[in-house]
Formats: structure tokens, sequence, C-alpha cells
């Protein structure tokens, strides 16, 4: 009946989750209450499997086609999509899409991709702990740092996003490989 924004990541040996209904910043939604009035949100499903991801992958999707096919008649037929935009860059040529797909049926090239990330973002993770500096961590490809550095950080070449409503003292740092993030961290250690 609805999108949740979910994020689990593991911390030493416990696992957390957090998610809710997608907010204004990443869901683009919003609910105005007003007094006195009350907001119940849909049901949550959540499961585990034995097995891999592509399992819980499956069994998660399975259990949301019973709203898909509750539908109404004018939406049954709809396609999949697919959103790479910012895969592609807005570029979405097939041969980019069919690598794409391909990648991610490669179980060990995904796995290999994921340990690469995670040690990297773990490098970031500990210079900013070592410098006392505010983050937030997160399962994907990126960290919010707690920064009013958005624009220095744009000149010295770093791409790197801010400004979010709710957030405005935090920016959006992509992870590269572990010489860019080398880099990134002597330059923002040389701005504190």
């Amino acid at each position: 009946e609805a999108s949740w924004q979910l994020e689990i990541y593991r911390q030493d040996d416990g696992i957390h989750l957090s998610g809710g209904l997608a907010d204004r910043e990443f869901g683009h939604w919003m609910k105005e209450i007003k007094s006195g009035e009350s907001f119940e949100t849909p049901t949550a499903i959540l499961s585990v499997c034995e097995g891999d991801i592509d399992d819980i992958c499956h069994r998660l999707v399975s259990a949301g086609n019973k709203y898909v096919n509750d539908g109404p008649d004018c939406e049954q037929d709809l396609p999949i999509i697919f959103n790479e935009y910012c895969t592609t860059w807005g570029c979405p040529p097939h041969e980019n899409i069919a690598g794409i797909i391909n990648a991610i049926k490669d179980k060990d090239f995904v796995s290999e991709l994921r340990e690469k990330n995670n040690e990297v973002k773990n490098y970031v993770y500990d210079f900013l702990d070592k410098h006392n500096v505010s983050y937030i961590k997160s399962i994907g490809n990126f960290i919010m740092i707690k920064s009013n550095k958005l624009n220095e950080l744009n000149k010295k070449g770093f791409l790197v996003k801010g400004k979010y409503e709710l957030m405005e003292d935090y920016i959006r740092v992509s992870i590269g490989t572990m010489n860019e993030m080398k880099l990134f961290c002597s330059v923002f250690e040389s701005m504190l």
C-alpha cells in the first residue's frame, strides 16, 4: 500500500533496522496532520530466511504482489520501471543497461564491490572519528558528514552535495576509490 524507506546495517554483532514511510527529502512524500487528527502508517512487511540475498528479495517482492494485483485495472499492465539516472547520468543506451544487469548477476563481482565500498567507508569513518566530526553511516555508497565546507570542497573539485531539508548542516559525500577518499580526507582535514 505504500513504499517504506528502510536502512539495515550491521555493526559489530548487531543488526540495526530503521524505517518508516519515505520522507520528503528522499521520497518526496509528506502528510499534514491537523490538530486532533491522527495518521496510521501502512503495514510493514519484514522477513528473514535461510539462503542468500536473492531468496529474501524474492520473498519480499512476492509478499507485495497482492498489493500490485489489488490495484486498479488501469495499472495492471504497467511495466516495471528501473531508475538508472544516477548510474548512467541520463544517458541510458542499451549497452549501459545490459552491462548493469550483467554486473548485478555476477554475485562475486557484487560481493567484491561491497567489500571495497565498506573498506573505504570504514577508512573515512575512522578519519572522521579521529577528528571528532559528526556523520551518519549508511549502507549505500555515501556518507552524510556534518560540515559547512560544501562550497570549498566543490571548488577543490569534489562533487559533494548539501543543503538537504532538515539536514542543512550536512553534506553528502559519495564514496570513491581508496585513493580518492584518502585525498578527500587530506583536503577535508586542512579545512578543519
